[in-house]
């Protein structure tokens, strides 16, 4: 199952990475051709979201990559500064 799932991420990483590239160029036609346009704009948040589409799942990969600590295990872990199991902060 996570073969498939890290298959299909793969995928949709080069995807977007070709969308990506793409966009670039239609925004650089559009701004040279016809200026800062409503399609420049639309190109550009399409372009926007594209990218940090593509982020987060290059992000997702270098987590599981360097074997990082759930965030829910890591947020429920004890606290190296609860004191008793009170919870509190001492200093």
């Amino acid at each position: 199952m996570k073969y498939q799932y890290n298959t299909e991420r793969g995928l949709i990483m080069n995807a977007l990475s070709t969308e990506i590239c793409e966009l670039a160029q239609e925004i650089e036609k559009e701004r040279e051709c016809n200026g800062f346009t409503a399609q420049y704009r639309a190109l550009s948040k399409t372009y926007n979201d594209a990218t940090k589409h593509y982020l987060n799942l290059i992000k997702e990969v270098e987590a599981e990559s360097v074997g990082a600590v759930d965030a829910l295990a890591e947020f429920n872990a004890p606290s190296p500064y609860d004191e008793g199991g009170r919870g509190l902060l001492v200093i």
